[in-house]
């Protein structure tokens, strides 16, 4: 079994780097340390704020555990500065990759961070850094054909489908490839549709060439938000191509689905 390393710090886009594990492996297939770091020692003055940096550091796996429920999850609180952390991490732990974003700093989409920069040069394992979503939208559209390039070759990778509060029924035709399809509601923390939707269902579904299926999602809100669907392809460079039909009944009650 793999053992993943996910360095979490409360932002969106490191919640990110979250869904790319969910997109990618199975519950079964690894087990993902989540690692949240806190200030320096120095920067402690009491007991007092040792205790309020623990505290918040971890409330920051809140949301992940939500994104990677039923998971081998396991939680680590460290202090110290952020990049000589994880490199120790994965030497004592024995990680064989680390998952992360280019930055997780506001405005930063271009360019590597300086943790992550630190991580790729010292790190003996594989280091994952996932790119930005590049997304199509479909959202007017009642049916189509959608072509979504690798994660790592040029162009789209995710579409966002019709979503219409009410039952929402999609039916899919894999012409090409895999691609995975989650259905996720509003987080106002992180400003980002990356909570599990409150009706309880499963809220992503992988569907390979030939398949052909018949997927009926219950489309709320939440903060002012409707839920969204989206089409993802999460191949690194292999393409995915799929019909799909979206029909909506925003008189169905939820009990409908059942």
């Amino acid at each position: 079994m793999q053992k993943i390393l996910l360095p979490i710090d409360g932002t969106e886009r490191s919640l990110r780097a979250v869904c790319h594990v969910r997109h990618l492996y199975g519950k079964y297939d690894v087990e993902i340390v989540l690692l949240s770091v806190c200030p320096d020692q120095e920067s402690i003055h009491s007991e007092l704020d040792r205790q309020a940096f623990l505290d918040e550091a971890r409330a920051r796996f809140q949301e992940p555990e939500r994104i990677l429920e039923g998971y081998h999850l396991r939680e680590m609180v460290e202090f110290g500065s952020v990049a000589n952390t994880i490199l120790r991490v994965i030497d004592e732990e024995h990680v064989s990759s680390v998952i992360m974003t280019k930055s997780t700093k506001v405005g930063n989409f271009k360019h590597l961070g300086g943790v992550t920069s630190q991580v790729l040069k010292y790190a003996r394992c594989m280091v994952v850094v996932v790119p930005e979503m590049r997304v199509d939208h479909y959202e007017d559209q009642p049916k189509g054909l959608v072509t979504l390039e690798g994660r790592f070759t040029p162009g789209v990778d995710t579409c966002l489908l019709p979503a219409e509060a009410g039952k929402c029924v999609y039916e899919f035709e894999v012409v090409q490839g895999m691609v995975r399809i989650s259905h996720l509601a509003y987080n106002p923390d992180g400003g980002a549709w990356n909570q599990l939707p409150q009706d309880f269902r499963t809220p992503y579904y992988k569907l390979e060439e030939g398949d052909r299926e018949t997927i009926t999602f219950f489309i709320a809100g939440n903060f002012g938000k409707k839920d969204r669907v989206e089409l993802f392809n999460p191949n690194y460079f292999e393409k995915a191509i799929v019909k799909y039909r979206f029909t909506h009944d925003p008189e169905a009650e939820e009990e409908d689905q059942a």
